[in-house]
Parts: structure tokens; C-alpha cells; sequence
């Protein structure tokens, strides 16, 4: 019986090659090889052992492309973060609009140029808390989750100090991003199922209604519930990220 096929799946799962052209080009090279060595050594025992080891040739190919996974890694990793970033940022703009019309607010204050910016900047921290706490986790063992949270924490601190330096009054921004995407993620944790998750929110939201004594109060707990739903959104992107990209070609 051929060793050919064995051991070519044996060796192009774990060669971390992203590109379909090359895993066919390489597996062509290696068939050619692999019938080299059988026109060379009559004895299938002897053409494996001509040829190498599956696993150390797998090595030797996932350090030769490692390039180009981590340059794929950070495209889709930044593609991820603009994808999450621009849609939660379109939907809480959304609730905003709607809300404040139905509750006779001023939409020209509430989307002047400069309230945008920040607003932008928060969901742009909001988006990296939730990826960073996500991805974070899998640098540990044990208590992934609190460990995650306090290195992205740290992160956050630091990025608050130099923004209170640069604008002063806003660095707080940073800090109530960080809260939520780890509220959001401590409660992902604890109840994994979305649907159960979508009831608990909706609660909440009910609560928070039957406790806003005015519209302010009202428009102010929507916005936060919007967030917290854009919490959720970030993280089930994070989860098709892991599984399709990470997991497919950095195992």
C-alpha cells in the first residue's frame, strides 16, 4: 500500500499553511518526492524512513509560513474589530435617534461633532475590551476569565492616565468601557446560552424602565442597555473569529 497519501494528510493539517494554492503546490512537491524515494527504496519501510518524520516536517513548514498566518491573523483580527466597532456604533447611534425623537430630546446635541468623537471612542474601547478580555484568556489556565480581566484592566489604566492627560475630563471614557464589556462577559460566562442571556437582558432593561423617573433617566438606561447588547454582539464575533480563524490555522 501507498505511504504517499498518509503521510502527506499527516503532515499538511499541522503545516499551519493558509493558503489553498500553497497546500496544493507543497502536497504536489511532496508526492513527487515521496515517488523519488519509492523508485529509490523498493520497500515502503524504507521510503518512510528516507523521508522524515511527518510531524517534524510539519514544524519545519508551520516556521517557514509562520509570516503569513500572523500577518493573515492581524488583518482578520483588525477587520474583526472594524466590523464589531462600526456595527455596534451603528446601532447604538440608532437607539439614540429613535429614542430621543420619541422622547422630544435635541438630535442636532446629541450627534454635534464632538459628542460623535468621543462616542466613537468609547465604542472603540468598548469593542477592544470585550476582543481583549476574549482573547486574553486563552494566554491561562486557570481562572482565565479574572486573569484576562485584570492584564486588559491594566492595559485600560494606562490608556485612561495618558487620555486624562490629553483631554482632560474624558478619561473616564476608557474605565466605563472596560466595566461593561466585563459585566457582559461575566455573564456570558455564567449563563453561556444566548437566548437565556437575551431574557436576562431584557429584564434588566424592564427594570431599569419601571425605574427611570424621567425621560433623561430613560433615554440614559436604553444607551447602556444598547451597549451591553453590543457587548454581546462583539463576543459572539470573537467566538466565529476563534473557531473559523484561530482555530482552523493557530491551533
Amino acid at each position: 500500500m501507498s505511504t504517499t497519501p498518509t503521510l502527506i494528510e499527516r503532515i499538511l493539517p499541522d503545516a499551519g499553511i493558509v493558503s489553498r494554492r500553497t497546500r496544493q503546490e507543497i502536497a504536489r512537491e511532496l508526492e513527487t518526492h515521496l515517488e523519488d524515494l519509492r523508485g529509490e527504496c523498493p520497500a515502503e519501510s524504507a521510503v518512510y524512513e528516507r523521508f522524515g518524520d511527518p510531524r517534524e516536517i510539519a514544524c519545519g513548514f508551520a516556521r517557514v509560513y509562520r509570516a503569513e498566518r500572523l500577518a493573515l491573523y492581524a488583518a482578520a483580527f483588525c477587520g474583526l474589530a472594524a466590523a464589531s466597532w462600526g456595527a455596534s456604533a451603528a446601532f447604538v447611534g440608532a437607539v439614540q435617534f429613535v429614542l430621543a425623537t420619541m422622547l422630544g430630546f435635541s438630535t442636532t446635541q446629541l450627534f454635534s461633532p464632538q459628542h460623535l468623537v468621543w462616542e466613537s471612542v468609547q465604542m472603540a474601547a468598548l469593542t477592544m475590551g470585550c476582543l481583549g478580555i476574549y482573547f486574553a484568556e486563552r494566554l491561562f489556565q486557570r481562572w482565565r476569565l479574572l486573569k484576562a480581566a485584570g492584564l486588559i484592566a491594566s492595559i485600560f489604566g494606562l490608556g485612561t492616565l495618558m487620555l486624562q492627560v490629553w483631554a482632560p475630563g474624558h478619561g473616564r471614557v476608557l474605565p466605563m468601557a472596560f466595566l461593561c464589556a466585563f459585566l457582559v462577559r461575566v455573564l456570558q460566562a455564567a449563563v453561556p446560552h444566548w437566548l437565556v442571556w437575551l431574557g436576562g437582558a431584557a429584564l434588566f432593561g424592564g427594570l431599569g424602565f419601571l425605574a427611570a423617573h424621567s425621560a433623561a433617566q430613560t433615554l440614559f438606561a436604553s444607551i447602556w442597555i444598547a451597549l451591553a447588547a453590543c457587548c454581546q454582539f462583539t463576543i459572539l464575533m470573537a467566538g466565529a473569529f476563534d473557531r473559523h480563524i484561530l482555530r482552523r490555522y493557530f491551533a
